[in-house]
């Protein structure tokens, strides 16, 4: 199945926001995550991720990035 990628979410984000070619070379793989410890309601909930650790764990409605708009 060339035609098909499995991608996480913040990968498909991007690539609406931004499309590219699918021959395009492809960014290097990640084989480290890092390990973010982030509170959460009652307790710390932990995470992997190969982006930078939000500042508070995501869920819907609340990405825990931070938003700039501009007119």
């Amino acid at each position: 199945m060339d035609d098909v990628w499995l991608v996480t979410n913040w990968q498909a984000l991007q690539w609406i926001g931004k499309p590219t070619s699918s021959n395009r070379d492809r960014p290097p793989r990640c084989n480290y995550p890092k390990v973010c410890n982030l509170w959460h309601k009652s307790g710390v909930r932990y995470m992997k991720t190969c982006q930078s650790c939000p500042q508070q764990y995501p869920c819907t409605g609340n990405t825990g990035l931070i938003l700039t708009l501009s007119n």
